[in-house]
């Protein structure tokens, strides 16, 4: 019978990290990106020794020491990441460590990130396109400064909002809708005919713990 037991990687991450997201590249390693206090991104498994690389976008959008946590991270068609935090985003070269593209804030300014926790999507790619397009959909979250009125008791509506950018575009611009239900911290997933289905989550307060 197959050993399934979990084993401790005594080669691991090269610094402490919580609150950080992980995402498989196309050489079958993961890079990790962030976390309370790191703002940076390293791969698993290594393949060098000094597995650490300063990414101060992170920084940038690290709001009184919240809103940066459990960046979305996706792989754009062309090979870079797509990087979103707080409320606007990157594409990292990540093979050269290099920032290629600066997205706009979203209009509202309202972040998505941990602890305003929304959610985010790659959209399904059409790959019988002359020129493959790449959306993102971020939707809901919370609004500026309700995790720190939450810590007073003062509990904030969700958000009603989400926001689409085309980030293939030569000049992307973020397209803002509005839909029925309130929701923070829920979750989104494709479905095999290419909706999206939300669902989880609620209707007030923000992600976090006492």
């Amino acid at each position: 019978m197959q050993d399934l037991r979990l084993a401790r990687n005594t080669n691991g991450l090269a610094v402490k990290r919580w609150y950080a997201t992980n995402h498989i590249l196309p050489d079958g390693r993961q890079i990790i990106v962030g976390g309370i206090e790191q703002f940076n991104y390293e791969y698993v498994p290594k393949d060098i020794t000094a597995n650490k690389f300063d990414l101060p976008f992170l920084s940038q959008t690290n709001d009184k020491g919240i809103e940066n946590l459990y960046p979305f991270v996706f792989l754009n068609v062309d090979g870079n990441l797509f990087i979103f935090s707080n409320n606007r985003a990157i594409l990292l070269d990540y093979v050269n460590n290099k920032v290629v593209k600066e997205y706009p804030t979203i209009p509202s300014g309202d972040p998505k990130s941990y602890p305003s926790t929304g959610s985010a999507v790659l959209l399904p790619l059409n790959l019988k396109a002359t020129t493959i397009q790449a959306k993102v959909l971020v939707c809901r979250g919370a609004n500026k400064a309700s995790f720190l009125k939450s810590l007073n008791g003062t509990f904030v509506e969700a958000l009603n909002t989400f926001a689409r950018i085309t980030i293939t575009d030569s000049n992307p611009q973020w397209v803002m809708e509005t839909i029925p239900l309130a929701r923070v911290i829920g979750d989104m997933i494709l479905l095999p005919n290419g909706n999206v289905l939300l669902l989880n989550g609620a209707g007030s307060r923000t992600a976090g713990w006492e």
